[in-house]
């Protein structure tokens, strides 16, 4: 493209939206990400048995497909530098209704049937920025996170949390699946041991 610069310069600002709060782009403002969201709290598909897949396998998938776009796209697989691999998958063409391939046409059927039994499987399965805005997760100066001496284990964020970021909290394990910001954790809480804070701060104890 002639503007690289621009594009850049988008890219950085978008990722900058990433580290002030966690997930603000997808989870918040991503219309493809709401659309699913939406489509997975539709009460009729909550009567569906609700898949999960693993967080190794989604992360794995997904950055798979990051690191085959980056040998197309200089050339280092299939020798011709340019093709960006996620223009054949881009779902965002549903809303300008510019369906450039069949590809992007499966694509978004899939990953909208998919959804109502899965959390948001293009996000988790393919979106490239999906997987820059996780790794900017670590970095994130507000976030959902969790006070472990208020913490009883009782489950409850466990069995509302989609993506299974809440297991991985209450494990306390360094690497969680992605979190959505979608605060139903939050909402769940009998003890009030999950806030959506500063990241960095430290945590008043309860009741001061």
């Amino acid at each position: 493209y002639p503007d690289v610069g621009v594009k850049i310069a988008a890219f950085l600002f978008f990722v900058a939206l990433a580290v002030v709060g966690n997930k603000i782009i997808c989870g918040w403002a991503c219309p493809f990400g709401a659309l699913q969201e939406l489509i997975y709290t539709i009460p009729l598909f909550k009567k569906l048995k609700r898949k999960s897949i693993p967080f190794v396998v989604t992360n794995t998938i997904r950055a798979t497909l990051f690191v085959v776009m980056l040998f197309l796209l200089f050339g280092i697989v299939g020798g011709k530098k340019g093709f960006v691999l996620y223009h054949a998958i881009n779902p965002f063409d549903l809303f300008n209704f510019d369906f450039e391939t069949i590809s992007v046409i499966i694509t978004i059927t899939a990953s909208l049937v998919i959804g109502a039994v899965m959390y948001r499987p293009f996000c988790r399965l393919i979106c490239p920025f999906g997987l820059i805005s996780w790794i900017a997760e670590f970095a994130s100066f507000y976030r959902v996170k969790i006070d472990h001496n208020l913490c009883t284990e009782c489950g409850a964020c466990i069995k509302v949390c989609p993506s299974g970021t809440a297991k991985g909290r209450v494990e306390k394990k360094v690497i969680v699946a992605d979190c959505f910001s979608c605060t139903r954790c939050l909402n769940v809480c009998p003890e009030d041991a999950l806030v959506y804070g500063c990241a960095f701060c430290k945590s008043e104890k309860k009741g001061e």
